[in-house]
């Protein structure tokens, strides 16, 4: 399919179709003839913009605009959802078109990252993206919480404007979280003894969101952590001792965690935490230049090293990069001027990807299968180290 028939939906028509081209792909009812389509002002106010590809539409793709955590800071990335092809379209390269012609473009438009809930983790390498997020779910009972009973005060929240300092202290400690517009703290019930989930923050450096889940066999409720966030290590340990004052009403408690955070070490019988890991988020990075001057470097040292990526889409991040560094920050960031310069570090974008963001160290990039050269690994391996990565943010 030719980049020429890739286009931002705009029309009545194309707003139309994208709509039928969703339905038939996400099995859910279209009723065509009571669609209202959006004026021009309407399209541009939306928190993301919709490209298509085929005459007519056969493939859509919704891009949202997010403000992402990374090493400390605040960086853009575009969340891709909404990726959906009609089945007589498909095998036709009318995803693989929308996608080669807007990366380069969200280069330009100034984002430095992508992120989405992947249906295939191998679909979406032929784009750059790679698995970055395992993520862990812990199920804990709520009577061994009992070390952690805690006299700090616990309130009832409905806004949650009250909790984005704390969001922002954890978000800084975990990559690719998304710091929040205001539309996207729903899951904050401004009724929530109507919708049965609750938010409480807890002294005021910790909250956590609630619901109450059922075990299948019958019997004990769990408490179901829809959200949460903390600032310190203590923080934590508060929220956990709150969660115990439940134990009436909850026998168990189930929420995702940080990779970093150590659950069955703080537990006294660790036979008593499950954790279930589950592959989730993919990411790419769209500007390799600008996610490696953002990037933390180790403290109190300094350094330089050679990194050679290849990646097909954005030409821009093609070619061989020399980065200096000193004391935890980038001091320069160069593409140099010959391509077959021997590096330090030769990778695909895919695994430049995991190596930036952190889901990978150097030490364990030796044993992926291909995709990587890197003849003395010492040299960076205190560079390339994992980190904390946390988004599970619906898009």
């Amino acid at each position: 399919m030719a980049d020429s028939d890739v286009r931002r939906i705009l029309s009545a028509e194309d707003q139309k179709r994208a709509e039928m081209v969703d339905g038939a792909a996400f099995l859910y009812s279209v009723d065509s003839s009571t669609f209202k389509a959006k004026n021009p002002e309407e399209m541009e106010a939306l928190p993301y913009q919709l490209y298509g590809a085929g005459r007519p539409l056969t493939s859509v793709l919704y891009a949202h605009d997010h403000d992402v955590w990374f090493d400390g800071n605040l960086t853009r990335s575009v969340g891709i959802g909404g990726v959906a092809t009609l089945p007589e379209g498909r095998v036709k390269g009318g995803m693989r078109s929308i996608f080669e012609a807007c990366l380069p473009q969200w280069y330009q438009q100034g984002y430095v990252f992508s992120t989405l809930y992947p249906f295939s983790h191998h679909f979406y390498r032929k784009f750059g993206y790679e698995l970055v997020q395992k993520s862990s779910y812990y199920t804990v009972p709520t009577a061994s919480l009992a070390p952690y009973q805690n006299d700090e005060p616990a309130a009832l929240v409905t806004d949650p404007a009250q909790l984005v300092s704390i969001a922002d202290a954890f978000g800084k400690r975990n990559n690719l979280t998304i710091r929040r517009k205001p539309s996207q703290w729903g899951f904050v019930s401004k009724d929530p003894y109507k919708d049965a989930r609750y938010t409480y923050k807890i002294g005021e450096e910790a909250y956590l969101t609630f619901k109450v889940k059922k075990k299948p066999q019958g019997g004990d409720y769990t408490l179901n952590v829809v959200d949460l966030a903390f600032v310190s290590p203590q923080a934590f340990r508060h929220l956990l001792g709150f969660i115990y004052t439940l134990r009436a009403q909850f026998d168990q408690v189930e929420m995702q965690l940080p990779d970093s955070l150590p659950m069955h070490d703080m537990i006294d019988e660790c036979y008593d935490v499950s954790q279930k890991v589950t592959q989730h988020g993919m990411a790419r990075v769209i500007n390799l230049q600008k996610a490696l001057q953002l990037m933390a470097y180790p403290a109190g040292s300094s350094g330089s090293f050679t990194m050679k990526v290849s990646d097909p889409q954005i030409s821009q991040n093609d070619g061989c990069f020399k980065v200096s560094f000193a004391d935890g920050k980038a001091v320069s960031v160069e593409k140099q001027s010959d391509a077959n310069a021997s590096a330090d570090l030769a990778v695909d974008i895919q695994t430049a990807t995991r190596l930036t963001i952190g889901s990978l160290s150097i030490s364990e990039a030796l044993y992926l299968p291909g995709g990587f050269d890197c003849p003395h690994p010492e040299k960076i391996s205190s560079v390339f180290t994992r980190r904390d990565i946390y988004f599970n943010d619906g898009f």
